[in-house]
């Protein structure tokens, strides 16, 4: 029997990666032979957990807001069919290698309008708990959380919807997070004109961008299905998120299967080596990092997070600190420093969770995932994309806490970590852990991929 190939387009980024790796481990059981598509700086990533890998060409990807002024009007459509026929051409390969199935990230649409002409189904896989715009939930670049009577959320939800698509205002709440933050009068009247152009960009998208608005308009009468969601357009369709439902807020309806595949943390991920020996075990482990994106944020509020959390243990020497710190200047900066806490620009995260008792993070959802799955409870500081819903969703959850980056301090921290030591923190997070635990072999995800290639094959 041949085996079938499954071809995996994920959004590059290490989270996303690392989520998708116990999936694919337990296809590879099934007899499936998993691939990654990968652009030349992922290639190791992957290959180090055992996977195949092809190069993915990018360049062939472009947009019409490239043109100058009122010409995108008349070169738009050109450049859509252009870049259609640079798409097919640039992915042949997935054709003449004869993959039976992809997993395709569902912001990747105009990959989809590809598949779909060579005859190649696709099931959508999520590493995040983003989704469609939704009346029961909120957007989850919002912290906001669902309300009790339905009628008044839907309300919310439809506001918050709202504002993220035509004013990009969560975008904006957080600025100051990524910016260094400015309370001048003219600050306010240029943010006030970012939130009026993008209202503008949105309501009138097919003139912004008619090269893209005719993309969509080709796939949508080809019987693709694009809404839209929290990171923009995506594509509409059963879909696999690598993630628990239990940390999700509950959605009463749903017109594909959205199905939660569970906690995907790859046990067997290959990590690399670390000294333990520089690590006291006698002391509670509090392990502080806060994502891999470290050089996009405001250095002003990433400098007052990392001082805040030092000063804060200088005074608590019965715990052990392993700081992740990835730029090389701010760890010479805040060096010379006590025993009992520990700097690097690297650890081995899982390791390190295996251990610990407390976690301080920004709230990417890899870390909240595996913190939650080795029953670690978490401090989180969100600063922007999908990490403010995370945090709500920890909290709803009743497993941790949630500061504010911009105002962090010694006292707030060393107060948030006596409250979270209480002991219905840890015993929340331990009866999560095990429920997350016993889930975690992915097996509907694979009856699902199995299900979708056993049709394909009737109608083939």
């Amino acid at each position: 029997m041949q085996t079938k190939k499954i071809l995996a387009l994920v959004w590059p980024e290490t989270s996303a990666y690392n989520a998708t790796f116990r999936l694919a481990r337990a296809l590879s059981r099934r007899g499936y032979e998993v691939i990654y598509a990968v652009t030349a700086s992922w290639k190791d990533h992957v290959a180090r957990q055992g996977f195949q890998t092809v190069c993915l060409d990018v360049s062939h990807y472009r947009s019409s807001a490239s043109t100058d002024g009122w010409r995108k009007l008349v070169t738009g459509r050109a450049e859509a069919d252009q870049q259609i026929r640079d798409l097919c051409e640039s992915l042949n390969w997935v054709k003449s290698d004869k993959y039976d199935l992809v997993l395709l990230y569902p912001t990747f649409w105009h990959y989809a309008l590809v598949l779909h002409r060579f005859g190649i189904p696709y099931i959508l896989i999520n590493p995040c708990l983003a989704s469609v715009w939704s009346l029961e939930i909120p957007p989850i670049f919002s912290s906001l959380r669902p309300l009790r009577y339905r009628l008044f959320n839907r309300i919310q939800c439809a506001i918050a919807w709202f504002i993220l698509r035509y004013l990009g205002a969560f975008h904006h709440r957080y600025r100051g997070i990524i910016q260094p933050h400015r309370s001048d009068g003219l600050a306010q009247i240029r943010d006030l004109g970012t939130m009026a152009k993008h209202f503008f960009r949105s309501v009138f998208e097919r003139f912004h961008e008619p090269g893209r608005y005719r993309l969509m308009q080709m796939a949508r009468q080809e019987g693709i299905e694009i809404g839209w969601g929290d990171y923009g357009h995506r594509l509409v369709g059963p879909e696999l998120v690598l993630g628990p439902q239990v940390i999700d807020f509950s959605r009463r309806t749903s017109k594909h299967t959205r199905l939660y595949v569970g906690a995907c943390v790859d046990t067997e991920r290959v990590e690399g080596s670390f000294d333990w020996s520089r690590v006291d075990d006698d002391r509670p482990i509090v392990y502080c990092a806060v994502g891999s994106h470290g050089g996009y944020w405001n250095a002003e509020n990433s400098s007052r997070l990392l001082e805040s959390v030092i000063e804060a243990f200088k005074t608590r020497p019965e715990r052990q600190l392993l700081l992740q710190i990835t730029d090389e200047n701010v760890q010479a900066r805040l060096e010379p420093l006590p025993d009992n806490i520990l700097a690097a620009a690297w650890f081995p995260q899982l390791q390190v969770l295996s251990r610990a008792s407390l976690m301080i993070s920004h709230g990417g959802f890899g870390t909240v995932r595996e913190a939650l799955f080795d029953g670690v409870p978490m401090i989180i500081f969100p600063r922007g994309v999908d990490q403010p819903g995370n945090a709500a969703r920890v909290t709803w959850s009743r497993v941790g806490l949630v500061g504010d980056i911009r105002s962090v301090s010694p006292a707030s921290i060393g107060a948030m970590v006596e409250t979270i030591e209480k002991q219905h923190y840890r015993d929340n997070a331990l009866k999560l852990s095990e429920s997350l635990q016993i889930g975690n072999t992915c097996d509907d995800a694979v009856a699902l991929i199995e299900a979708s290639a056993l049709e394909v094959q009737k109608a083939g």
